[in-house]
């Protein structure tokens, strides 16, 4: 069962059970995350591993030197194996079940709308979540809307 940190409404905030985050190479070639988020610095970089296999590099960008919530920040995940966009965001909704969300209808509505926007990934699919305070989140498959 691939476990995976996918969904951008959670960025940051917890990684799923079973999980371990080490560091990763920074992807140099591409900075997905600057280009969508303009004068965005690399905050910082991790992998994703569940049972040994490597799931996808996660790097955090933000325009400010320190992450908040409160500023636009970008989050780009590079994947190293196929999954299903209907899997990512079951396992998503259940995440956050597990850290305590408890509003089962904003869950559901949640889980729709990953539903309908997550793609299928392959080894080598990049995903960027660009959250902006002023116009919520957005997301981008090859730095395309």
């Amino acid at each position: 069962m691939l476990k995976t940190l996918s969904t951008f409404l959670v960025l940051c905030l917890f990684l799923p059970i079973g999980s371990t985050l080490t560091q990763a190479e920074p992807n140099l070639k591409n900075n997905i995350g600057q280009k969508i988020l303009p004068g965005a610095q690399k905050l910082g970089s991790g992998r994703l591993t569940y049972l040994g296999w490597s799931v996808y590099d996660a790097t955090l960008y933000s325009k400010n030197k320190k992450f908040s919530f409160k500023h636009p920040f970008a989050l780009t995940l590079s994947y190293h194996m196929a999954a299903k966009g209907n899997n990512i965001a079951k396992i998503t909704i259940q995440e956050m079940r597990n850290l305590g969300l408890k509003d089962e209808l904003r869950l559901a509505t949640w889980y729709r709308q990953m539903q309908a926007i997550f793609p299928n990934v392959q080894k080598g699919t990049e995903l960027t979540g660009v959250y902006s305070p002023e116009k919520g989140t957005q997301f981008f498959l090859k730095q395309k809307p």
